[in-house]
């Protein structure tokens, strides 16, 4: 799933994760549509999904 921000909610949203020293990756997701791996469904969804069972947008 992918969300269309403008370019200058994109730049302010990206200043703030700068100044706060967010990971590089939090700031990638918000510069560029980003593939999510395990890790990032499971930070987002809560759990991993059931083995064999994917996303499709």
């Amino acid at each position: 799933m992918a969300r269309n921000l403008s370019l200058e909610a994109r730049e302010r949203v990206i200043a703030r994760l700068e100044a706060h020293r967010a990971p590089l990756a939090w700031i990638a997701r918000v510069r560029d549509v980003v593939p999510l791996d395990e890790a990032g469904e499971r930070g987002v969804f809560g759990e991993a999904l059931p083995p064999g069972l994917k996303l499709i947008g």
